[in-house]
């Protein structure tokens, strides 16, 4: 569905990313966040409303960005603040195991979504550029929501080796600093945008070595322990395109700092924008859904041999 709008829509890069946001990386993304109770009970009514935002959304992005636009866009800012909502709830009766970084994911979700409706009802608040305005939504959908929720799932899967006795229980925590470094960093960057340079500066920094963190974890202890060939070359891509693509995000908030243009914008976009959209956020989530699957896979057999050998023992033990 997302290609057919990109390609029937015409529409440029960055709208079109953001609809694969939208298609493909919040549902993706929401499938594979652990919930509690309250959860979900939210999650079964967000469910029901996603395809019908999902659409109004990818509506709004094919129209143009007007006031009555911004209409088809309500249900997507909606289904959001749901999510937000779902985010408290894990915050405030986390679990044990359950990871922070995923909460957080959800919790900065609305504000991707109140972005997107303030871009396609056609406003400006920041006075920055229409452009900059539909930036800023794709950057929560994808800086925020999908980064967190793949740091989410490398923290659960290194949770589990911890358990097993394969790895330190102080390698996880670093996960846990990773996530709340980030969104520090995400907001100081908004900051450095809005107002103050250098306070992008320091969030780009701080961006950097949360998301170097995470590719460090993954690279050197998660992935050797992974199984399928596919689920390691997507989540390899992943990792390895934030080394890639985070430097080019602290120069380009230097340079805005100092006044010098050490990358151009169009420069940012394609390769920084892109390569973390579809390289670390999508290679991501599509590697931890498909990891996913493989362990509901293998549980399967186990649980029905289980269920099994309990009716052969009740067997055993009739008269």
């Amino acid at each position: 569905m997302w290609l057919g709008h990109r390609l029937l829509a015409d529409t440029d890069l960055v709208t079109s990313t953001l609809a694969m946001a939208v298609l493909v990386v919040v549902p993706l993304g929401l499938s594979l966040i652990q919930l509690n109770a309250r959860q979900a009970k939210i999650f079964g009514w967000l469910s029901l409303l996603q395809p019908f935002a999902a659409f109004g959304a990818l509506l709004a992005l094919t129209l143009e960005p007007r006031g009555p636009t911004g209409l088809f866009a309500m249900p997507w800012c909606v289904l959001t603040l749901g999510a937000g909502a779902a985010g408290v709830f894990g915050l405030t009766a986390r679990e044990p195991g359950q990871p922070l970084a995923q909460s957080l994911a959800l919790l900065l979700l609305p504000a991707g979504g109140g972005w997107l409706l303030i871009s396609r009802a056609g406003y400006d608040p920041l006075q920055s550029g229409v452009l900059i305005v539909l930036m800023t939504a794709m950057h929560f959908h994808f800086a925020a929501f999908g980064s967190l929720v793949v740091m989410g799932c490398n923290s659960d899967r290194l949770g589990g080796l911890v358990r097993q006795g394969a790895a330190s229980a102080r390698l996880q925590r670093f996960g846990s600093y990773a996530a709340v470094t980030l969104v520090v960093g995400y907001f100081l960057v908004a900051v450095g945008i809005a107002s103050v340079p250098f306070a992008g500066v320091v969030g780009a920094v701080l961006l950097s070595l949360a998301l170097f963190l995470h590719a460090l974890l993954h690279l050197l202890v998660v992935l050797r322990h992974q199984r399928g060939g596919l689920v390691k070359l997507l989540l390899c891509i992943s990792s390895a395109s934030v080394l890639m693509s985070m430097p080019l995000a602290c120069a380009w908030a230097l340079g805005q700092w100092l006044g010098v243009s050490y990358v151009d914008f169009s420069s940012m976009l394609r390769i920084h924008g892109m390569a973390n959209a579809h390289g670390f956020v999508l290679a991501g989530l599509v590697g931890f859904w498909l990891d996913a699957k493989n362990r509901e896979a293998e549980r399967a057999p186990q649980a029905t041999s289980e269920v099994t050998s309990s009716r052969d023992l009740v067997g055993s033990e009739s008269p």
